[in-house]
């Protein structure tokens, strides 16, 4: 298999989605080399799976977020009604 030497752009908001990393990087030809990418950095705790929107029709969309998370990332999410992931506030909440 060959290795990709491209360097994926990371969103700068506090959540994001696959999504938004692919719009980031439509300059890599493939979307494969992002979600390796992507599922590396959740293998190394870089990222975690923060929670899901809410709304609309079909699988709702995962959120993502760079560790460590806060408190008040976690009491914004809940106003935006967004499902936090099991676990989020006790196995993630300020851990670096």
């Amino acid at each position: 298999m060959k290795k990709s030497n491209e360097i994926i752009n990371w969103p700068k908001t506090q959540t994001f989605t696959v999504t938004d990393v692919w719009e980031l990087n439509s300059h890599i030809e493939k979307e494969i080399t992002c979600r390796v990418n992507f599922n590396k950095q959740k293998e190394n705790l870089k990222i975690i799976e923060f929670g899901s929107k809410t709304g609309g029709k079909g699988r709702p969309e995962k959120l993502y977020a760079y560790l460590p998370i806060s408190s008040i990332m976690i009491q914004k999410a809940k106003s935006q009604k967004i499902n936090l992931a099991d676990g989020i506030e006790t196995k993630y909440l300020n851990i670096a």
